[in-house]
């Protein structure tokens, strides 16, 4: 992000209260909030979309495969919230 998005951006308690109460909806807020654009908006969209539908795939997978849901959960959810929308991120942007 350029020092004018950066400047924007929300701070840490800001951001965990937007991802509590809206959860992936806030990725478009946050884009939004940032870019301040049309083309901000669209691509906080794209993220949301590419996130649930990587969240989707995995959560088939876990249930074609068999994993338990609590190991699912501890092991492989958190990789899906902190990588995912960052590689999101960094291909948008």
């Amino acid at each position: 992000m350029s020092a004018a998005q950066r400047s924007r951006s929300w701070n840490a308690a800001s951001t965990g209260a937007a991802i509590f109460t809206f959860g992936p909806l806030s990725i478009v807020a946050h884009f939004w909030v940032t870019r301040r654009s049309l083309l901000g908006v669209l691509a906080g969209f794209a993220a949301l979309i590419f996130l649930l539908v990587v969240q989707t795939a995995l959560t088939s997978l876990y249930q074609d495969v068999g994993v338990p849901a609590l190991i699912a959960v501890l092991v492989l959810q958190p990789v899906l919230i902190t990588v995912v929308p960052l590689v999101a991120v960094a291909v948008i942007v």
